[in-house]
């Protein structure tokens, strides 16, 4: 007749049993001793997977870089799942694997890392879960520009800042008078950066990016390579000549750098707003022409220079071109001449009286003025 099918559940206990292969083996008998058997393999595993992982660069909770690398490794074969704060970076199958991943902002992050064995689907599955919450310090991107010209003045034709900037970061500037942008792609963490200047002030815009931010630094600098204004006299007057300090004057840059020197003495001074300097001098006693010079450098370190020849003189010629001169000592060789003239009249006037045999020179009114008869 008709066969009726009955179903049963068999409770199995795999107590005791270490994990391995099996093979289970059923043998029905029913009323009539008519029997039935049947077999089929089976996996006992009980064990959760042995999974070690590590992110570099990285150490304990902190992590170095936003480029991150993850590697992991199994006792047996897994499926697995691989996730940033919540977000799966990636999965699949296997026993170890390494992948690149990057992180976009900086602060705490957390990393999980999943992986479940054969027995995945099983309400017994044995499975691995471990999150590590770990940060990316803000300080790693911060950024430094270092410009000793910023605010300043140059006579270069160019200068450079040294950009200090995170990993894998770009640098982008601009110039205030023209339209777009040029992208520096720095080599390491540190970038020198080049700006060509024009005559005048130069305005630039520096940005640079931190990750997540971007830090924008506004640099500024003056090019100036028109020479500071000097010129040099000696001032001058009757005796001046017969002096061994002379003094020197002139016109300057204002702040600028003076330098006023002879070959025995020198004078440094800062231009004052007047525009005009004047300084005293000591040159060689020698009687001769001589050098005093000047030297005068701005705050772009443009430099000028002049000269004036200034003239020593003993007293016998200074005197000489004093009466040439129609100076005072003009009179006083007049008077010496005319004492001098007078004299030699006497003279010869009483030798030849002298030789007549008269008095006649006692009696002359010349000589009578000079002798205060």
């Amino acid at each position: 007749g008709e066969q009726e099918y009955y179903s049963a559940i068999l409770p199995l206990s795999t107590t005791g049993l270490p994990d391995g292969d099996y093979t289970i083996l059923l043998e029905l008998t029913d009323w009539a001793n008519s029997t039935a058997s049947d077999s089929w393999p089976i996996s006992i595993d009980k064990t959760v997977p042995s999974v070690q992982w590590a992110t570099s660069p990285s150490y304990n909770k902190s992590l170095f870089d936003h480029r991150q690398e993850v590697s992991w490794s199994s006792s047996e074969p897994v499926i697995y799942e691989f996730t940033v704060d919540g977000e799966q970076i990636i999965q699949g199958l296997g026993e170890s694997g390494l992948w690149p991943f990057q992180l976009s902002e900086t602060g705490i992050h957390e990393l999980c890392l999943y992986a479940v064995d054969e027995t995945q689907n099983r309400t017994n599955s044995n499975y691995f879960i471990e999150c590590r919450t770990m940060e990316l310090n803000s300080t790693i991107y911060d950024t430094l520009v270092i410009a000793n010209w910023n605010g300043g003045i140059v006579s270069s034709e160019e200068v450079i800042a040294k950009v200090q900037l995170g990993p894998d970061q770009i640098i982008r500037w601009s110039e205030e008078r023209s339209d777009g942008f040029n992208l520096v792609i720095p080599s390491s963490v540190t970038e020198d950066v080049i700006f060509v200047l024009r005559e005048g002030e130069n305005k630039f815009t520096l940005e640079v990016d931190s990750l997540n931010e971007t830090d924008i630094y506004h640099l500024a600098v003056v090019r100036d390579t028109i020479s500071p204004a000097i010129s040099i006299e000696e001032r001058v007057n009757r005796t001046s000549t017969l002096s061994n300090t002379r003094i020197i004057q002139g016109i300057c840059e204002r702040g600028a750098n003076v330098l006023v020197w002879s070959e025995i003495d020198s004078s440094a001074l800062i231009c004052p707003s007047s525009g005009m300097f004047s300084v005293e001098i000591d040159i060689v006693g020698t009687p001769g022409e001589h050098d005093v010079h000047v030297i005068s450098s701005d705050f772009a370190n443009n430099e000028a220079s002049s000269m004036v020849t200034v003239l020593k003189q003993d007293w016998p010629e200074w005197a000489i071109d004093d009466a040439r001169d129609m100076g005072p000592m003009l009179g006083w060789f007049s008077l010496a001449g005319l004492i001098v003239a007078v004299c030699t009249l006497l003279l010869t006037r009483r030798i030849f009286a002298k030789e007549g045999g008269t008095s006649e020179v006692e009696e002359d009114p010349v000589l009578k003025m000079y002798q205060g008869v």
